[in-house]
């Protein structure tokens, strides 16, 4: 269930909503409309991508990354090791935890796949926009053994579009427990160490 948390944030932000001023109406449906896109389309081609996992990793590159906040999102996992890290280990940084991701999105469907959409992902409420234009919208997960779960996914709306910058399940946030294993190892072996082991990590790991 935790990782799927990732996939659905991942995927929600492929249907980011542009527009002059933010609104929750707006991020509450880019949380739902892709969110119900991405199972349609699992569900429609499950065989195909149990075949050939590179087409679903492929679908996710194009049409769910393009849309995350991942400097934003890297920023917030390294927290102080952010400033301290040069241009290069922060380039490095992002693309290995990008990657990382995409494998947690790639894994995370696997509870839902042959879910009816309509069971699978319900939204429940928005928050309003703050000052910094940020909203949460919670949502109820349901998985193929019918567990529920209560999501909210934290979006910012920039550049004239939402984007999702991080996920909660159980008021746990994934950004935060990245954080707090991606500082003891920075702690222990450095940030370049940090990135060679993320880009090892297949996705399905404890955090």
């Amino acid at each position: 269930m935790k990782k799927f948390l990732m996939t659905l944030a991942l995927s929600a932000t492929a249907f980011a909503a542009f527009a002059a001023q933010p609104t929750t109406d707006d991020a509450r449906s880019l949380v739902e409309q892709q969110a119900k896109i991405v199972l349609t389309n699992l569900n429609a081609n499950q065989a195909h991508y149990q075949s050939d996992p590179a087409a679903f990793s492929a679908l996710i590159r194009n049409e769910v990354l393009p849309y995350m906040d991942f400097e934003l999102m890297s920023q917030v996992v390294l927290g102080r090791h952010w400033r301290e890290a040069n241009a290069q280990q922060k380039t490095d940084f992002t693309a290995a935890f990008r990657d990382l991701l995409v494998r947690v999105y790639s894994r995370g469907w696997t509870n839902y796949a042959g879910t009816p959409v309509e069971e699978a992902v319900k939204v429940l409420s928005a928050t309003p926009v703050d000052k910094y234009q940020r909203t949460d919208t919670r949502i109820q997960v349901r998985d193929k053994n019918g567990k529920q779960a209560i999501v909210v996914f934290s979006l910012r709306f920039k550049n004239g579009q939402w984007k999702i910058y991080d996920v909660s399940f159980e008021n746990v946030s994934i950004l935060s427990s990245y954080r707090n294993s991606f500082d003891s190892e920075i702690n222990q072996g450095g940030l370049d160490k940090l990135i060679a082991k993320i880009k090892t990590m297949k996705g399905d790991e404890k955090l």
